[in-house]
């Protein structure tokens, strides 16, 4: 299996997510079900991620609670 070396400057998270992925499929922490099951081989899983390195990626991510209120009311409507 191909492993990539340390990140690019700003590319650090996404290295740092898909070194994380790579680990888990590794340690037998992913499964794949339907069309998807060709990816359980380590050299198929590994192919597929490649675009994912090279791709530019957008990340959006909300500011944070900032009241205790404003928490509590997102946990009760994110709540299973």
């Amino acid at each position: 299996m191909m492993r990539m070396g340390p990140p690019q400057q700003g590319h650090g998270s996404r290295w740092v997510f898909l070194e994380g992925l790579m680990d888990l499929h590794c340690g037998g922490e992913l499964a794949f079900f339907g069309d998807l099951t060709g990816l359980a081989g380590a050299d198929a899983f590994a192919r597929w991620l490649a675009p994912f390195r090279k791709s530019e990626w957008v990340v959006y991510a909300k500011p944070p609670c900032r009241t205790t209120k404003s928490r509590d009311l997102w946990i009760a409507r994110t709540a299973c």
